[in-house]
């Protein structure tokens, strides 16, 4: 015999686990667009030759600085989405979920 689905709802999410886990999706997406914004600067860096171009530093260093950037904004966004979550689940409930 099949259990009958159970719906449940959440009521308060931790602001912290939320916070890291949007930081580290957040820091992903970010090291994918540095991935490709450095793809797509390096033949222009070629066509420099030998010198320090500008692309070289936006090119590779992109792949540093923006999942950096990336990773804090969805830190502070992580704690910014539990704290409204949280207020606004206490005066009209939470989402439901079915288990």
């Amino acid at each position: 015999m099949a259990k009958k689905a159970e719906i449940k709802e959440v009521k308060q999410i931790d602001a912290l686990s939320l916070a890291k886990l949007l930081a580290l999706i957040q820091g992903s997406i970010g090291l994918v667009i540095g991935f490709f914004f450095s793809l797509f600067t390096l033949p222009y860096h070629m066509g420099f030759g030998r010198m320090m171009s500008p692309f070289l530093f936006f090119g590779l260093g992109s792949i540093i600085i923006l999942p950096v950037m990336y990773g804090i904004l969805g830190f502070l966004m992580g704690l910014v989405i539990a704290f409204l979550y949280n207020l606004f689940a206490r005066r009209i409930g939470g989402i439901k979920l079915k288990f």
